[in-house]
This record gives C-alpha cells, structure tokens and sequence, in this order.
C-alpha cells in the first residue's frame, strides 16, 4: 500500500481484520495523529496502511529506517518483524490484563465483608503472569508498579508544564525531608471512597468523549455501522468540549483540589496537615487560591491560570454559545478562545492526576519499605490495611 493523505484513501476491507477487539489508548492516539495529519495540523510524522491491510504511523526522521517492500512501500513493525512488533504484542497483553485487573480490585474495594476472599481470588487469578502478592499491602505496590510501566509517561509529560510539575516535586521534597511525620499523615490524607467518587467522575467524562471518537474514527476506518447520521468533526469537537466543561466545572469546585493543595504547600513549610485546612470565611475557588498563595506562590499561579468563574458560571447555567472558534458567556461580554479553554481544562487534569501519581509513588514506597527515618535518625514505622471489618478503605497507622 502507500502512504494516507486523507480518510478516503484508506482501504478499509484491508483493515477489517486489524480492527482489535478492544480500542486502547495507543489505537486512539494513533487516530487522532492521523486526523491532525490529514488535516495539515502536524506536519513531523505520516500516516501510512501496508500490503497486510494494517495502519501505521512513522515519524519523517525514522521514514530511511523503516524496511519497504518490493515496491518500495513502507511495511508495518508486524510485517517488517521488528522489535516493536513484539514490544506491541507484550503490552497489549499487560494492557488487557491490567484493565480486568483494576475493575477487579475495585470490585474488591467495594465489596463487603463476607464477600471478600472471593473477590480477592479473583484479583490474584489476573494478576498471575504479571505478579505476585502475599497480602493486600503487596498488591497495591505491585499495582502501582505496573500501572506505570503501561502509563504513556512521555505524552504527558510533554504536556504538563515542565516548571510546574519541577515546583510539585520540590513541594513533596521538602516535606518528605523537613517535616516528615506530617508528609506522612498528607500522603495519606485522602479519603479513599470519596477519590474513588472523583476518578470514577473523570473516568465517564473521558468515557463519553472516547466513545464518540471511537465511533469517529472506526467510521473512517472501516464499514462501522453508524447510530442516526455519521459523526463529523465538528460533532466530536462539541462533544469533547462539553465533556471536558462538565468535568472542568466539577473538579474547579471540589474542596479536596485546594486542601490537598494548601496542605501540601504547608507541609512543606513545615507546618501541619489538617483535614480542613481552610477557615470557614474562605470558601469560594479564588478566595482558596488567594490563601494559597500566602503558602505556595507556584501552586496559586498555578490554580490563577485553571481556573475562570466566567466559564464556570456560563456553562452551569447554560448562558453560553460557541461562535466559531469562541466560548462566549451569553449573558455578559466574555470570551474566551476553544484553543485558551482547552489549554485551562487540560492543565487541570493535569495538575489532578500529576498530584495523585506523587501522593501514589510516595504511598506506596511508604507501605513497601514499612518504615521512613525522619532527619534526627528516628524511625517512622508504618502499617497499611482494612479500616475493620464494615470497610474496605485502607488507613495507615505510625
């Protein structure tokens, strides 16, 4: 085959027998690079089907190495038997895996009391082949060791703000070393049942847009059948913004954003965790960003450039329009530019789940080693496990 410079040039019967039973995120990233390609918007990268029907993506500076055809044609990794064929195959099998596992221990985690060594035998059956665990303190470590070997590090951190991701670092560093019987009570201040609420909410936010890109794009690859009429970009542009406002709107007004923020930034201050940390006359996002600031000038900027009451008030009340490129506030002259919108939504998420990766790492080199020594030489010891027997929230004890 040849190279793709649109939609229509893709053979789709060819491609039929590749569409994989489940779309994962290397599928979707794959699309989505095709479609700012086809559409002019990237120009370091091509978008090529080989002979066997497959469709790949290869970056201009590697085009001299892939292996071609007799006709010169480049060749899919499979094709071609390159490493990156059996990279492939061996992390969509930990991908597939790690999907059933998680589900699993969140059933685990749900389940109650005399339900729970079979929902337990559940998560080591799929955990066979990817590890091992003795109890439930083992399970999460390794959980979260294999959760980021599959995590796409490389994309998103090309994406987070590189000054601001040096400035939650130095934050963690410096309660972990300064004040560590308080970095601990942080790292294990959240509650789980209400994260669990929160990444079940973003996790059917960017549900809903991947399923309108799925339909998108499988409609583009091949004959997949269509509900009503075909989806257009500009139906997948709106329906991706407007699951990102409706996740926006609800994580800028969460109370766990800015006491996880402000505790952390008094922490490291050398001050101590508390689970209200804010007084009671602060209670709106800016006033909270404001006393933020008084502790943390980085996360404050940080927070200043999320968030915009203009849009939050515009969308929860439904008073806005989009024009064009704009998200415009019906009801007041306010505008903002999709690019700009997206920028702030994007830096969110990305603050939420950069927070939650270090307070995960620090949790779990915390229940792997069992102990933590504070500067003077004395020893923290710490023990991880079932709240009792009505509760499957984990708490930690020193």
């Amino acid at each position: 085959m040849v190279k793709l410079d649109k939609w229509e040039d893709i053979n789709k019967p060819l491609f039929r027998k590749h569409v994989p039973q489940t779309i994962s995120a290397r599928e979707l990233f794959v699309f989505r690079q095709f479609e700012q390609i086809f559409s002019k918007k990237q120009q370091d990268a091509e978008a090529h089907q080989c002979f066997c029907g497959q469709l790949f993506l290869v970056r201009r500076e590697r085009l001299q190495d892939v292996k071609k055809d007799f006709l010169g044609n480049l060749v899919c990794p499979k094709c071609a038997e390159s490493p990156e064929d059996s990279e492939d195959y061996q992390w969509r099998r930990k991908f597939e895996l790690f999907r059933k596992l998680t589900e699993a221990m969140q059933e685990l985690e749900r389940s109650v009391p005399e339900n729970r060594s079979l929902h337990e035998e559940k998560v080591r059956e799929l955990s066979r082949g990817l590890f091992e665990f003795k109890n439930m303190k083992e399970l999460y470590i390794e959980y979260f060791k294999l959760m980021e070997e599959l995590d796409d590090k490389e994309q998103y951190s090309l994406r987070f703000r590189q000054s601001f991701q040096e400035a939650i670092k130095k934050l963690f560093r410096k309660g972990k070393e300064q004040n560590l019987m308080e970095f601990i009570k942080f790292i294990f201040s959240p509650d789980p049942n209400e994260t669990q609420h929160i990444e079940e909410t973003i996790w059917e936010s960017n549900l809903s847009v991947i399923r309108t890109e799925k339909d998108y794009f499988l409609g583009k690859v091949s004959d997949y059948p269509i509900l009503i009429k075909p989806i257009s970009q500009g139906d997948l542009t709106k329906s991706r913004l407007i699951a990102q406002l409706l996740l926006y709107c609800h994580l800028i007004e969460i109370d766990t954003l800015y006491n996880l923020s402000l505790n952390l930034a008094v922490v490291a201050n050398g001050g101590t965790c508390v689970k209200n940390p804010f007084p009671k006359s602060v209670v709106y996002p800016m006033e909270k960003i404001k006393f933020i600031e008084k502790a943390s000038q980085g996360l404050a900027h940080l927070l200043r450039e999320v968030y915009s009451k203009e849009v939050r008030n515009a969308f929860a009340h439904s008073k806005y329009s989009i024009e064009g490129d704009y998200f415009v506030k019906t009801d007041q002259d306010f505008r903002i530019s999709i690019e700009d919108l997206q920028n702030k939504i994007h830096l969110l998420n990305d603050y939420w789940r950069f927070l939650f990766y270090m307070i995960g790492r620090e949790q779990v080199q915390a229940m792997e080693y069992g102990e933590m020594k504070t500067k003077s030489g004395d020893t923290i010891k710490i023990n991880v496990g079932w709240v009792d027997e009505k509760s499957s929230s984990s708490h930690f004890s020193l």
